[in-house]
């Protein structure tokens, strides 16, 4: 089946991928400034939002879920696109990179880029299918700023800055993902390790308050690494507007 997606404005292509957990909405605080510039395909990943699974005998890696989104820019008729990849699809933005189907790379916050594979995170996995159970009570629990702040923390620098129902739709994508787990493991199993083998303008932006994923200095030719002050892991969020300079400078715009 295509892959679940949303498309706006016009010009170069941008494509636009969500981290795990979450959906094509997470680029909703940007969407509108990029679509005055490109014409932007936000997509759920397989198994995430409104699109199917991979098949069960597909491991999800980033590589392979890095060939099915290259399926969906066939599906389209495009060849190369400016891609930009938050978490999860940052890493799969480098690897679309290196399957030269990126006119330029913008990986915010990117998985992948610690230096060696990761244990399996059983508490974050048990948290996520225990949220799944409680979905009906999101709605009135997140009324709670303080609920809002505890839920929302890891991911986003300021939580008090995201709207409520921003915070519900975030939580529910975020338990209601049924690959989850087996895409969590996938993940944690590998590394980024080809920087230097990114032939195309890549930008790997890091927040300097990110609670989930470590800063780092990135040495490749093509590979320019920025750290932004007093973000958290949701760029989107937390720097909106530098996040929209860093995707719009890296594709030559």
């Amino acid at each position: 089946m295509p892959l679940h997606q949303q498309r706006s404005g016009a010009g170069e292509p941008l494509l636009l991928i969500h981290g795990i957990g979450s959906d094509l909405h997470a680029w909703d605080p940007i969407v509108e400034r990029l679509a005055e510039t490109f014409d932007v395909i936000a997509i759920d990943l397989p198994g995430f939002g409104g699109s199917a699974s991979l098949s069960a005998d597909i491991v999800p890696t980033p590589a392979a879920l890095a060939l099915r989104v290259a399926e969906h820019l066939d599906e389209l008729g495009i060849a190369t696109a400016h891609v930009a990849g938050h978490s999860l699809g940052g890493w799969i933005a480098m690897e679309l990179g290196l399957l030269g189907r990126a006119r330029s790379v913008a990986a915010i916050c990117p998985a992948g880029t610690w230096r060696r594979p990761l244990p399996p995170d059983h508490l974050t996995v048990t948290v996520q299918r225990l949220g799944r159970l409680a979905q009906p009570f999101i709605p009135l629990a997140l009324h709670s700023p303080h609920l809002r702040r505890i839920v929302l923390r890891s991911f986003v620098g300021h939580p008090e800055r995201v709207p409520y129902a921003v915070a519900v739709h975030m939580t529910r994508a975020h338990v209601g993902s049924g690959d989850y787990a087996r895409v969590s493991r996938a993940m944690r199993a590998g590394y980024f390790e080809d920087f230097a083998a990114l032939a195309v303008p890549t930008v790997v932006l890091f927040g300097a308050i990110d609670r989930l994923l470590k800063p780092r200095t990135i040495e490749a030719p093509s590979v320019h690494s920025v750290v932004v002050p007093d973000c958290g892991h949701q760029a989107m969020w937390d720097a909106p507007e530098r996040t929209i300079e860093e995707i719009t400078k890296i594709a030559g715009r």
